[in-house]
């Protein structure tokens, strides 16, 4: 039995183009718009793309390698890992494979003991996630593509 927000279709699968089928007037545009993006980025998008590349540029890069093997020897927690954090953040965004509308955002800084390491971040992907939180195109004033 379908809860009270759940969409129930006798007898079908309860696949994603289904449910926004039957929702037609249960769902506002806004919200079948944002459903739709998450469908398309998320196939679009994988976990082996964004892994491959972090591979590629740690390779390219072994002195980010001492520092997060650093930060793996000191904590098991994600969260307390700021600059690998940061390495996954930069990749996801600056070696996306969809390309949307972008806007400026600042850099991210982590102080590691004797250094300070800054990565610049000058463009963001708006994405299902911002569009879902009320961002349009139509509210930001879109400035230049690339890093």
């Amino acid at each position: 039995m379908a809860s009270h927000n759940e969409v129930q279709i006798p007898g079908e699968d309860k696949d994603i183009i289904n449910l926004l089928v039957h929702s037609v007037g249960k769902m506002q545009d806004d919200e079948i718009e944002v459903q739709l993006m998450t469908f398309v980025v998320g196939g679009y998008e994988s976990s082996s793309t964004s892994l491959s590349w972090l591979l590629y540029k740690l390779a390219v890069h072994p002195e980010h390698q001492s520092i997060i093997h650093a930060e793996l020897k000191q904590s098991n927690d994600y969260d307390s890992m700021p600059f690998l954090n940061a390495i996954i953040k930069g990749i996801l965004i600056q070696m996306t494979i969809m390309h949307g509308h972008i806007v400026l955002i600042t850099s991210l800084s982590y102080n590691h003991p004797g250094h300070l390491y800054s990565l610049y971040l000058p463009f963001l992907l708006l994405s299902h996630f911002h569009i879902a939180r009320g961002l349009r195109s139509s509210d930001i004033r879109v400035i230049g593509i690339g890093a």
